[in-house]
């Protein structure tokens, strides 16, 4: 059958349809269903004549059609002829054959989005897009596109597309041509992870229309809505409304996170140290059922590394599309796209023409070299010579009973507590500065009412030092408790918890008997508020002690006074 035909057959079919109770699609979702259906099948993709004759009954007259950097005439096409000869025409005659995969089809009264991927071959450039010696490789394409419609009157439909936000992840097409133009990631990518479908039978692509409750549209809408308010428009940090097991499918360069941790530290950290007073503006949030789609734009100044770039100090702009699947009041899954060529022009890089990935980024105000060996000048060793080593046999072992007498024992805590600590103790740690054993006293039995059930799994121990000197001990542990009490944090959530922490102490003699005089801890505390469900806090700014060791250190002593023995 000929082009013509196809192309005839379904212009025609598209005209005699009207949109009708059974289809239940939103008023944009058909629309652009059917526009997107000679798209799809190549309906005389060559003939502009043809062509925009089945086009123009869903398009206004002067509608703007985005695309991202790396397209013939900076990407940006108003009217059917400009997006034919611009982006349509250079890109079937890039990418032959070519089949489309919708995943995600959301679709209201006059917004729409849908998420695609297309198989195909890459048989010539496009733009400044080149397969350089991979030219004939069957790559995959992502795909997706954001739409906003006009009400009109005079169009068989009643509405007319305005505006269409069209991306493609140009990073990932040049690595499956084997140019790596960003650093590695430390998360894996798409090309070992794919990029799946959502994890739901709400058909495909997803959802299906006919099955959709206004209630679940609402819902996804809200959570959405206040995740973006967090994230993005407010620059809080990860949002709460994430489920912990979490799947987001981030763009090349960023990679795939399989939790709220990976999430957070690789993607939303980034972003914020990388660029400073940013604002969002959203262009358009299309939700239907448990789906939402979202296009926007970031405005930051960039003041920190990102993607190996140092920081510019210019005021950038990052395009942003995403979807997210919502249930049960949590965001499960997210997919995200991001026009980094275009970034990186605005700090003066041109991603295309790299060949490989950048080397580690030194900032420019950064010294040359920097490295610790003033540190060595220091005392790092016990200063006193041939001192003896009494305690060190039995150290470890003392760790670990005091860890158990306060931490574990159901009798006399405070009474160990007193035993083991000394009266002015002080800790540095990831919340902050504490002293004494007022201070002590309540921490400890506050973090025993919030986990009755809390261990301290203690993965190793070891000492060095002497009897003089002092002695400084490690203790590596894990971390898993319940929380069925109260906390700083509200009431009981009966969430478990495991963690990491380490600890490194300072023990010396006072009043006769070893005691823990100082200590300087560390715990993964994002993980621990995470699976708490609360926002993760950043820890207190600590103090920069350059060329200097922590006090108090080697040969420390209590006062005389508390040095007798009574």
């Amino acid at each position: 059958m000929s082009k013509w035909l196809i192309a005839q057959m379904l212009v025609g079919i598209v005209a005699d349809r009207q949109p009708s109770l059974d289809s239940m699609d939103p008023l944009a979702k058909y629309i652009v269903k059917q526009m997107d259906l000679l798209i799809s099948e190549h309906a005389a993709w060559d003939n502009y004549t043809e062509w925009s004759v089945a086009q123009k009954p869903f398009w206004t007259e002067d509608f703007a059609y985005e695309t991202v950097e790396g397209f013939p005439w900076g990407g940006n096409y108003t009217g059917l002829w400009e997006w034919f000869s611009g982006e349509h025409m250079p890109f079937n005659l890039a990418f032959w054959p070519l089949k489309f995969n919708q995943q995600m089809f959301v679709g209201e009264m006059f917004a729409g989005s849908t998420t695609t991927y297309a198989n195909a071959k890459w048989i010539a450039p496009m733009g400044q897009l080149d397969p350089g010696s991979a030219v004939g490789t069957e790559v995959v394409i992502r795909i997706c596109d954001f739409y906003r419609l006009v009400s009109d009157p005079f169009s068989p439909f009643g509405a007319r597309i305005s505006y269409n936000w069209m991306m493609i992840d140009m990073v990932d097409l040049l690595l499956q041509a084997g140019r790596r133009v960003l650093p590695q990631p430390r998360l894996p990518e798409r090309l070992s992870r794919g990029v799946h479908p959502p994890s739901a039978f709400d058909g495909v692509p997803a959802p299906n229309s006919f099955f959709v409750k206004s209630d679940d549209t609402w819902e996804s809408r809200r959570v959405v809505e206040a995740m973006l308010k967090h994230e993005w428009v407010e620059q809080k940090g990860v949002s709460a409304l994430w489920a912990d097991d979490l799947t987001w499918y981030g763009p090349v360069g960023l990679g795939v996170a399989s939790n709220k941790a990976e999430y957070q530290f690789e993607f939303i950290e980034k972003l914020r140290s990388a660029f400073s007073s940013a604002t969002f503006e959203i262009d358009v949030l299309a939700c239907e059922g448990h789906f939402c789609g979202v296009h926007g734009v970031l405005h930051g100044t960039h003041v920190g590394e990102f993607l190996g770039q140092p920081a510019t100090g210019k005021r950038v702009t990052l395009r942003i599309g995403s979807h997210f699947h919502v249930r049960d009041g949590q965001i499960v899954e997210g997919w995200s796209m991001m026009d980094f060529p275009a970034l990186f022009k605005q700090f003066g890089v041109d991603l295309f023409s790299r060949t490989g990935p950048p080397a580690v980024a030194v900032s420019p105000l950064a010294p040359a070299a920097y490295n610790n060996d003033c540190m060595i000048d220091t005392q790092l060793n016990p200063p006193t010579k041939d001192a003896p080593q009494t305690f060190l046999a039995e150290c470890a072992a003392w760790v670990i009973k005091s860890t158990d007498a306060v931490w574990h024992a159901h009798e006399r805590v405070d009474e160990s507590i007193e035993e083991y600590f000394y009266e002015d103790w002080f800790s540095s740690s990831d919340v902050g500065i504490m002293r004494g054993m007022k201070a002590l006293k309540q921490l400890v039995h506050s973090k025993r009412t919030a986990f009755p059930d809390l261990k301290i799994h203690i993965t190793d121990a070891f000492c060095h030092g002497n009897d003089i000197d002092g002695y400084k001990t490690t203790m590596p542990d894990i971390l898993t408790g319940t929380n069925t009490g109260p906390s700083d944090f509200g009431p009981a959530t009966n969430r478990s918890v495991i963690y990491r922490g380490i600890a490194v102490c300072y023990v010396q003699k006072v009043r006769g008997r070893w005691q823990y005089v100082a200590e300087w801890v560390l715990h993964d505390a994002a993980t621990y508020m995470l699976q708490m469900g609360w926002q993760p806090k950043a820890a207190p700014k600590p103090e920069l002690r350059q060329c200097k060791q922590n006090l108090p250190s080697w040969g420390w002593q209590a006062p005389m006074a508390q040095m007798l023995i009574f």
